[in-house]
């Protein structure tokens, strides 16, 4: 018999595979119901004594409603995520009657319901804050509050990804988000970054992706838009493998490449120390990984600003009716 947590994971998968073969080009799926935390437990991403009983019975109350076959005129083309964020803080008190307070300081306070551990805590709670900065203008308060809530739970499956990776342990999951990270339109995206990286390598993405595999298995998927990144920054690459990252740095000069140049700084901090001003250089498959722990959190932002952009501040879900 299959495992509750395979099976968790596993309708998600195929809901995301769908998601991806439908044409989206987006790395989440606001209409992609997924109990955060039980995927989060199936993964192994939370602290041991993690426990969510004092919203569980609320959260299943939500998502009912949300997903419920009829809804109000007003919440048409609403994502379900949107309502369910927006039933959950109305019934919490989080976002008011008349959603003009986001009491982002009970976001926070929150957070030490779940766990004591003071890693998740203090993690999770610069999370929160980092969607906060990352939010658009001109979201209004209701708009702010499913931006928020999806941030934060697109952002711990990310995280997830992480810490997955450095265990060796990617999942199918994991491996399909970072694959249509690679390959999609995020900020920090090669395709969006592709005047750059083409200007600074001297090679094109289009000639480093021919031949690669472009099935639907998310860890080939990853392996190929890992080898294409190779293939395009070979002029770094030494005979031993490794980039140098510093070299990268120092050709990007102009536009866009600010972006990219913050993210080849922070994969510069995560090389180690070789000796007196020595580093053990990152490989270069080691260099997109890092690239992916960056870049998705870009995905996030800029998927669910668009996410809550696009609700209705008159969509007002509730217990209630």
């Amino acid at each position: 018999m299959t495992p509750p947590s395979r099976l968790v994971l596993g309708v998600s998968l195929v809901a995301l595979l769908l998601h991806i073969a439908n044409g989206s080009g987006t790395v989440f799926d606001a209409n992609l119901f997924q109990q955060t935390f039980d995927v989060l437990g199936a993964r192994s991403c939370l602290p041991a004594d993690f426990n969510n009983s004092t919203v569980s019975e609320l959260a299943s109350a939500c998502k009912a409603r949300a997903t419920a076959p009829v809804q109000p005129p007003e919440c048409a083309g609403a994502t379900s995520l949107g309502r369910f964020y927006n039933c959950l803080t109305r019934e919490r008190g989080i976002l008011n009657a008349d959603a003009t307070v986001l009491d982002t300081a009970r976001v926070v306070a929150g957070i030490t319901r779940y766990s004591r551990d003071p890693a998740w805590i203090a993690k999770t709670t610069r999370i929160v804050h980092e969607c906060l900065e990352y939010a658009s203008d001109g979201l209004t308060t209701r708009q702010l509050t499913v931006y928020t809530y999806l941030c934060l739970k697109w952002s711990l499956f990310a995280d997830c990804d992480i810490q997955q990776e450095r265990r060796g342990a990617l999942d199918e999951e994991g491996a399909l988000r970072r694959a249509r990270f690679l390959s999609g339109y995020c900020p920090l995206s090669p395709n969006t970054l592709r005047g750059v990286l083409e200007h600074i390598t001297g090679r094109t993405l289009q000639e480093c992706g021919k031949g690669l595999y472009a099935g639907y298995e998310p860890h080939q998927l990853y392996q190929a838009e890992t080898a294409r990144l190779v293939c395009l920054f070979q002029k770094f690459i030494g005979a031993d493998g490794t980039i140098d990252l510093q070299a990268v740095k120092l050709a990007i000069t102009y536009g866009e490449g600010a972006k990219f140049r913050e993210a080849v700084e922070g994969c510069i901090r995560t090389q180690t120390k070789a000796g007196p001003g020595d580093y053990n250089r990152l490989t270069a498959e080691e260099f997109v990984r890092c690239w992916a722990d960056r870049g998705v959190i870009s995905c996030v932002h800029q998927e669910a600003n668009q996410v809550g952009a696009q609700h209705s501040d008159n969509c007002d879900v509730t217990l209630s009716f």
